[in-house]
């Protein structure tokens, strides 16, 4: 099909063009002795010609469309990260299936690292995906990136969660969401904001340091953990002294007690 963006009219106006050069050429001007079967030919060679010159000024476009059946698909998504791993059940004692189910295209993905579980990012990345379903593998303590309910919320497919691992809640902190400006101008301020989160840590204190790349203290605030599930985003303005690539390593001074002290240090 055939689409512009000018009114049906400008395209029949086109054709009405090329007839009325097709009549100038060969009804009112001269004949030159041609057969008058012929000068209808030619009229309508003409007509054809001109009319079509004129509908391509109209910069027409075509639409196609395309039908591709896609079989469904099965995310299997096992939880790799440490809180499993130290668990009675570690990834290593549930083995992923690795065969196709008839009807449905089996998806496997491991997620989490030794520093923090992002459950709602996995959820978020496959959400274009032909998903029938979802299989979790996981002990669910998410530590990092979006709400993995907000993710599934948007699904409108079945999730299924399996426990692995020991789910019982540990003490831990870490640093999350860290989001930088990536250019600042020499002699200004880099705008940095981080998210600082804490489980069963109420009543602790610790600090919030940031150094650059000579080893030099650009940033201390001591932070204190006034409940067991502690969030708090911080914005710092870290100066940018020196021209060229800039290196910061920000750190959460750890707790006696953390599951890990791996996700308390990130580099930007």
């Amino acid at each position: 099909m055939f689409l512009t963006d000018y009114p049906w009219y400008m395209a029949a106006g086109c054709l009405l063009l090329g007839a009325m050069y097709a009549a100038v050429m060969y009804a009112i001007g001269p004949r030159q002795g041609l057969a008058k079967w012929l000068r209808w030919l030619l009229g309508l060679l003409r007509t054809a010609a001109v009319g079509t010159i004129a509908l391509l000024l109209l910069s027409p476009a075509t639409r196609r469309t395309h039908t591709e059946a896609v079989r469904p698909q099965v995310l299997i998504a096992q939880d790799a990260s440490l809180s499993v791993a130290a668990g009675i059940d570690s990834a290593y004692r549930c083995p992923l299936i690795d065969h196709q189910h008839a009807g449905y295209d089996i998806l496997l993905e491991t997620f989490g690292d030794s520093t923090a579980t992002d459950i709602g990012t996995l959820l978020s990345h496959h959400r274009t995906d032909p998903l029938a379903a979802v299989v979790l593998i996981t002990d669910g303590l998410h530590n990092r990136g979006p709400s993995p309910m907000a993710a599934a919320q948007t699904y409108g497919i079945p999730i299924h969660c399996i426990g692995l691992g020991d789910t019982t809640p540990r003490r831990d902190a870490a640093l999350m969401s860290l989001r930088a400006n990536r250019i600042a101008m020499q002699g200004s301020t880099i705008a940095v904001e981080v998210t600082a989160t804490a489980r069963l840590l109420s009543g602790h204190k610790s600090l919030l340091t940031v150094t650059d790349s000579a080893g030099r203290q650009l940033h201390r605030q001591e932070i204190l953990y006034d409940g067991d599930l502690f969030s708090q985003t911080f914005a710092l303005q870290l100066p940018a002294e020196t021209a060229g690539l800039q290196r910061f390593a920000m750190r959460l001074q750890p707790v006696e007690g953390e599951l890990t002290e791996a996700n308390n240090t990130v580099a930007f």
